[in-house]
């Protein structure tokens, strides 16, 4: 076989998902978000563990320079081994991640146990902050 002819391989990001809204009175309205769409290099997903404060920090990519797609979950309230009481419940409800660029006005809300997923034109100057106290979470990041 001519090696001009041989399939290029390259890296591919995939996303599926569901979203959908519940009212009790009418049936569920749902929407499909499912996409796919190839890498430009082939650079290794970065995945951490870590948490935020109250005061806004750079949020960290790891070894990426250009982030193809970014996933940060907050997971405070996942995984809980005891049943949580009332003011427990209340202080977890409260350790919301606050995401957002450096100087920009506005800025996106990770609740508890939720996850935000989008493709930043930039991460420099990206920052997080946890709006009371501190919260817990996984940030994944697909180079582009």
């Amino acid at each position: 076989m001519d090696k001009s002819m041989a399939p290029v391989l390259r890296d591919r990001l995939t996303v599926v998902g569901s979203v959908y809204h519940q009212s009790p009175t009418e049936e569920a309205d749902g929407f499909e978000a499912q996409f796919s769409r190839w890498l430009e290099t082939c650079d290794q997903p970065y995945r951490r563990h870590t948490a935020a404060g109250e005061a806004w920090q750079p949020l960290d990519c790891g070894w990426l320079k250009e982030v193809g797609m970014l996933v940060v979950r907050n997971d405070e309230g996942r995984f809980q081994q005891t049943v949580l009481d009332e003011s427990e419940k209340a202080e977890v409800s409260g350790k919301v991640l606050e995401l957002g660029f450096a100087g920009a006005a506005g800025s996106w809300l990770v609740l508890p146990g939720e996850s935000f997923c989008g493709c930043p034109a930039a991460i420099a100057g990206l920052q997080i902050r946890c709006r009371q106290g501190t919260a817990r979470f996984t940030v994944f990041a697909v180079p582009k």
